[in-house]
């Protein structure tokens, strides 16, 4: 070709990619994948190699079959990449997210049901120490974002379970029943200073 060549060595196929709009390079030698075809123009491939991905034997996702519907709660699937979280999510026949934002991979879900935050909600939380607490609502929740609490209630109602709830104090009392920690506490007698659950640390 005539022209002089500068070899940029990279240690990771990603870098290259995130190199891609300083200019450093003209050419580079990366795998085609879906992600960089939207930033860069690929040649037809030069060498295909065979190749697959690995899922924990404990991964809520490694059961996923076709036909399954995939709910996921508070994008619980943050820690995955997203070239390897494609080919899994694509299984299923539907997607479900159901969370205080809409992370990128889930773009093309069959349904989105946005839940408040802990300053648009009020409810309980455990501390470190095993002390449970209530939190009142600080702001007024945007759009259509409901409680978790109601969400799921809704949720598990149109799934033929008899989950109608109304209030936090209810879900709290459910709680109390089937947590053997939370036994013998009550939503109002927490009040505001809270209380230990059973076997808490002192």
């Amino acid at each position: 070709m005539g022209v002089p060549v500068e070899l940029i060595p990279y240690n990771a196929a990603g870098k290259v990619f995130d190199d891609a709009a300083s200019g450093n390079w003209d050419i580079a030698f990366v795998a085609i994948e879906p992600v960089r075809a939207s930033v860069i123009e690929f040649s037809a491939p030069y060498v295909i190699i065979e190749g697959t991905y690995m899922v924990r034997n404990d991964s809520p996702l490694a059961d996923l079959a076709a036909g399954d519907v995939l709910i996921v709660a508070d994008e619980e699937l943050a820690g995955f990449d997203p070239v390897t979280l494609a080919p899994l999510v694509s299984r299923a026949s539907a997607v479900v997210v159901i969370g205080t934002v809409l992370p990128a991979w889930a773009q093309g879900a069959a349904a989105v049901l946005p839940i408040t935050n802990m300053a648009e909600d009020e409810g309980t939380f455990t501390n470190l120490r095993g002390r449970v607490q209530r939190f009142l609502q600080a702001k007024q929740a945007p759009g259509f974002a409901r409680p978790a609490w109601s969400v799921f209630s809704d949720l598990l109602t149109a799934l033929g379970e008899s989950a109608i709830y109304f209030a936090p104090s209810e879900v709290f009392g459910v709680m109390a029943k089937s947590v053997p920690a939370l036994a013998g506490l009550s939503y109002d007698s927490l009040g505001l200073r809270g209380a230990e659950t059973q076997g808490a640390a002192r």
